[in-house]
């Protein structure tokens, strides 16, 4: 997603910029319906205070990721449901079938979730600034 903000303050390969977005509630008044925002972004342009820029964030790979993670979540509780009652009927105890899938299957969405965070992290996602549209 494509912003335009001004640069407010820059620290050190970091700058902070300043974006309208749309208010939280879009009234059907004649009055501003947009609130400024603030940004951490990296400054790969070597933008200066008060300079215009475009800022790129990674909001649509973050919404296909937690896609992905939903799917995958819902994949292993199913396999370890199927899984359960399969192992239920090689132990013999079929009353127990219920319990053996709900077992399995919470197991299965335990490991997808600790294998899942090993693989892709908790790293926060900063965006970027990719062009100097006016420059002070």
């Amino acid at each position: 997603m494509k912003e335009t903000g001004v640069v407010v303050n820059i620290k050190g390969a970091l700058a902070t910029v300043k974006v309208k977005r749309p208010a939280a509630s879009k009234g059907c008044c004649h009055f501003d319906t947009t609130k400024d925002e603030f940004l951490e972004a990296y400054n790969n342009c070597n933008a200066a205070v008060n300079d215009t820029v475009s800022v790129e964030s990674e909001v649509e790979t973050e919404k296909r990721q937690a896609f992905i993670k939903f799917g995958l979540f819902i994949a292993a509780f199913m396999i370890g449901l199927v899984g359960g009652y399969y192992v239920a009927g090689l132990f013999n105890a079929a009353n127990l079938n219920g319990l053996f899938s709900i077992a399995a299957a919470l197991l299965a969405i335990v490991i997808t979730h600790i294998v899942y965070k090993r693989l892709n992290g908790e790293a926060k996602r900063i965006p970027v600034i990719n062009e100097i549209v006016y420059n002070t």
